[in-house]
């Protein structure tokens, strides 16, 4: 039996009967797979139990989460989680949907909004016992919310995942160690060398401005370096050990 996929006001819906085990949804190796099981028949209603189990087979898979700031803390703080959601479309009562979520992963994208990820292998799995009109085959659905895509499909914030640890520069004697600090308000570098520690804070995505404005590191991708730049007209590269 073939999935239909029908577009409605922008948003990808994935609608068929199901008896047994179908797939709903299939993206980057990325699967969600629903299996409807009958428990009761009666009069008037049937009963059924729908398991629904997600699995990325090839890679980690990744979509962004939505974030606010919040109005005591001040912290930005995850609000939405949600991939897309499976839904018993001629369901009786109030509970006939599902959330599909990953897990929070440790990155985040320039803009601060954190991406959630479905680790590879891993099996998510959630399951709902709702009930038809008698004689009536279920009907579900999968509304895709949130597009899936792998880690390099974003452009990622610089921060901990990346920054912390040692570094060697072309220019600079000995170990230059780096730790990220985020305090959910600013983000900033703390820069120890030999022993001169000296505080940076965020300017953009990709840069990090010395405290007293006097040079700043940019971060560059394809290398996978920081440039450091003064004022002084001083250039230098810095790798990780």
């Amino acid at each position: 039996m073939k999935i239909k996929s029908i577009f409605i006001l922008g948003i990808a819906f994935f609608i068929q009967p199901m008896f047994g085990q179908q797939l709903l949804f299939e993206s980057d190796g990325l699967r969600i797979e629903g299996t409807v099981m009958l428990l009761e028949k009666g009069d008037k209603k049937d009963k059924y139990l729908l398991q629904i189990k997600t699995i990325s087979t090839q890679q980690d898979c990744y979509y962004p989460a939505s974030m606010t700031v919040h109005s005591k803390t001040k912290k930005k703080i995850i609000s939405n989680k949600t991939m897309g959601s499976v839904k018993i479309q001629n369901a009786t009562g109030l509970f006939n949907s599902e959330s599909i979520d990953g897990d929070i992963s440790e990155y985040k994208t320039e803009d601060g909004t954190a991406l959630m990820v479905f680790s590879k292998d891993k099996v998510y799995a959630e399951e709902q016992k709702f009930k038809v009109p008698a004689g009536i085959e279920p009907v579900i659905t999968f509304t895709e919310k949130k597009t899936v895509k792998r880690l390099d499909g974003y452009d990622l914030k610089l921060d901990g995942k990346v920054l912390d640890g040692n570094w060697v520069s072309d220019c600079i004697q000995g170990a230059i160690q780096l730790n990220y600090r985020d305090t959910g308000v600013a983000d900033f570098l703390l820069v120890q060398n030999a022993n001169q520690q000296s505080k940076w804070n965020r300017r953009s995505a990709q840069v990090f401005q010395k405290s007293d404005a006097s040079a700043t590191v940019t971060y560059d991708k394809s290398s996978n370096s920081l440039i450091y730049y003064n004022n002084d007209g001083i250039r230098c590269v810095m790798k990780h050990e």
